[in-house]
């Protein structure tokens, strides 16, 4: 699709929308929705090209409400009317740009992307780490695992583990016992 094919359909577009005030079913409204498909599918066309459009239509509800909550009829048409006028002051402005302006650079968008995946030729050493992680992350980590050792040693002389260490005839049980653990394992 071309910038210029582009502009023409949100011209077309923009005209049907002023149509849709005040629409009866508001986001339900067959016209509507077939409108909104339109711009949505027009925009996405458009941003395959790599242009970057300003059009923040896929988050607006059209005076749906949410569910949990409906303010009224009357409310809900008001906000239905206000986000189709913010959407159609979204595409007067992308025809009135192109008008002053002409067509507009394409994102750069492949850019970050070379440079990310050359940030993955790294060879991550602990060098490398110690050089490149700041030294909030090394403090945060020690102090992770002083808590880590500082409860298992709290847990070891615990009444719980004492009681699963102990069987029934007053022995402790193997899994308790590193010396017995080992020594059991003969080659």
């Amino acid at each position: 699709m071309k910038y210029n094919d582009f502009i023409n359909e949100i011209g077309r577009l923009i005209e049907k929308g002023e149509t849709l005030y005040d629409a009866k079913d508001m986001h339900n409204n067959s016209e509507f929705r077939e409108w909104r498909h339109h711009v949505t599918a027009c925009i996405d066309a458009i941003k395959k090209e790599k242009y970057d459009i300003n059009c923040q239509i896929q988050y607006r509800s059209f005076g749906r409400s949410n569910g949990y909550f409906s303010p009224g009829i009357d409310a809900l048409k008001k906000l239905y009317n206000r986000e189709l006028k913010d959407t159609l002051n979204e595409l007067n402005t992308l025809v009135d740009h192109h008008k002053k302006f002409g067509e507009p650079a394409r994102s750069a968008s492949e850019q970050p992307i070379a440079r990310a995946n050359s940030a993955h030729n790294v060879n991550v050493t602990m060098r490398w780490l110690w050089d490149n992680v700041s030294w909030k992350f090394w403090i945060t980590l020690c102090l992770i695992m002083l808590l880590i050792f500082t409860m298992g040693i709290r847990l070891a002389r615990s009444k719980v583990f004492e009681d699963a260490c102990v069987d029934k005839h007053g022995e402790i049980s193997y899994w308790c016992d590193p010396v017995k653990l080992i020594g059991s394992f003969k080659p």
